[in-house]
């Protein structure tokens, strides 16, 4: 498995497999972590390293225990929300029908699934998942790749650049002629943090790719990119991904 670290004066980019929490699944903690950087990481990137990825190595843990159980917790809270429902409708009277019972009912329903969800993130599997991940990440072996500096001077330049010229380059009206070599797993990595990170510019990355290729409509996805670098995107990311595909 492989991950990158992208040095970036605005924020580091750390991208792994990990950062997919569908993915989680899937993941072996037999198989060795390699993080590639354009230097020797110090101490501090190190620490963002790990954090990055044991956070992520959380979320993808708890989204495959939600996904496993999910049918039989919503089974057993469905049965509880009735117990209760019927229970205080035919045991205990009260003034107000129905109201009450369906607000009894649903809390309920509602503490079941908290605390089956609280069981099942304590259990001894996927305590011992959890852990290897972590120890299998936390030992991973650090690579130096030499184009991942171009790319960070690259995404450097583009951060420094203004957010119309950057909407104009997205889609060809402004040409780049930098050539930037990428791994096909970081290109890969790239798009999905645009994906899951930056939702606006991803629905317009393919746009402005057919803009970029034949010209259709560039002056309307530029306007769009801008509109959408107004809202914070990250339009200087969406730049470097156009170059690197």
């Amino acid at each position: 498995m492989k991950a990158y670290f992208i040095k970036r004066s605005k924020k580091d980019l750390i991208l792994s497999e990990y950062q997919d929490p569908r993915s989680g699944a899937f993941w072996d903690e037999n198989e060795d972590l390699e993080v590639y950087s354009s230097h020797s990481l110090d101490d501090d990137e190190v620490q963002k390293v790990d954090h990055e990825l044991y956070a992520c190595i959380d979320a993808g843990i708890n989204r495959w225990v939600q996904d496993t159980k999910y049918f039989p917790h919503l089974f057993i809270s469905a049965f509880i929300f009735l117990v209760v429902y019927f229970f205080f409708a035919f045991v205990v009277r009260d003034p107000v029908p129905v109201i009450d019972e369906m607000a009894l009912a649903g809390l309920g329903a509602a503490l079941s699934w908290g605390l089956m969800v609280r069981h099942d993130k304590n259990d001894p599997k996927v305590m011992k998942k959890r852990e290897e991940l972590k120890r299998r990440a936390g030992a991973y072996k650090p690579a130096l790749d030499s184009d991942l500096g171009a790319i960070e001077d690259a995404l450097e330049d583009l951060d420094r650049t203004k957010s119309l010229e950057l909407s104009e380059m997205a889609v060809g009206l402004r040409p780049d002629n930098r050539s930037l070599h990428c791994p096909e797993k970081l290109r890969a990595l790239l798009l999905n943090h645009l994906k899951r990170n930056e939702r606006g510019l991803d629905e317009l990355l393919e746009k402005a790719q057919i803009a970029r290729k034949n010209g259709m409509e560039r002056e309307r996805v530029s306007q769009s990119l801008f509109k959408e670098a107004h809202k914070g995107s990250d339009l200087a990311l969406l730049c470097l991904i156009l170059e690197l595909l």
